[in-house]
């Protein structure tokens, strides 16, 4: 178990940097990105199961890897320990991810904002660890799900013509954002498959 935690983080960046490239996401830190940790988080606190933990733990996950690229970091910490021992408490968690943000927002330090980016990944991998979720393969499907979120020829024509959204055109589909920049899904985008008995356990 520990060692599949240990190695885990590898998947985070490219992950998050392949994302960037394919719907052409500014590599920058912007006020967005606190917006998207808080508004995951906001998720987090209201999950009343293990699949909407799965979902809110691999997003906020997501989001910090992209805030920590978007700092300009690209050297990554070789692990991220967790505690054996003592369970995470859901409430804990949430109530330390909301610290950690502020502190993203609040420090003026590159580094110091990525301490706690990395806090926050952290503190995702021991809620896992809590609950017996997956997050390894999680992580991959939600990131397959992301990777799927372009706008079709109709999706976007049946937009009214007053849409705010931003348009672009790609060889693979509509590229579809909000004012804010955030990447938006299409009409119908499924949720992502998620497990939530720990199948990345070994036997």
């Amino acid at each position: 178990m520990e060692k599949n935690y240990i190695t885990l983080h590898a998947d985070f960046p490219a992950a998050v940097a392949e994302f960037h490239r394919e719907f052409e996401v500014p590599i920058e830190y912007t006020p967005l990105r606190i917006e998207l940790l808080t508004e995951e988080n906001e998720e987090l606190a209201r999950a009343n199961n293990k699949t909407e933990i799965a979902d809110a733990i691999c997003d906020i996950i997501y989001v910090a890897a992209g805030t920590i690229v978007a700092l300009g970091e690209h050297t990554w910490k070789a692990s991220y320990s967790i505690s054996t021992d003592e369970p995470m408490d859901i409430k804990w968690a949430v109530l330390y991810i909301s610290h950690c943000i502020g502190q993203v927002e609040r420090q003026n330090i590159v580094s110091d904002k990525i301490v706690y980016c990395n806090q926050i990944i952290a503190t995702c991998v021991r809620l896992a660890h809590t609950y017996d979720i997956p997050i390894m393969t999680n992580f991959r499907n939600v990131h397959s799900n992301n990777m799927a979120k372009k706008w079709s020829d109709d999706q976007v024509h049946a937009l009214p013509a007053d849409c705010t959204y931003s348009l672009k055109s790609t060889a693979t589909g509509w590229i579809v954002k909000s004012p804010a920049g955030k990447v938006l899904k299409p009409p119908g985008h499924p949720k992502p498959n998620l497990l939530t008995t720990n199948m990345d356990k070994p036997v």
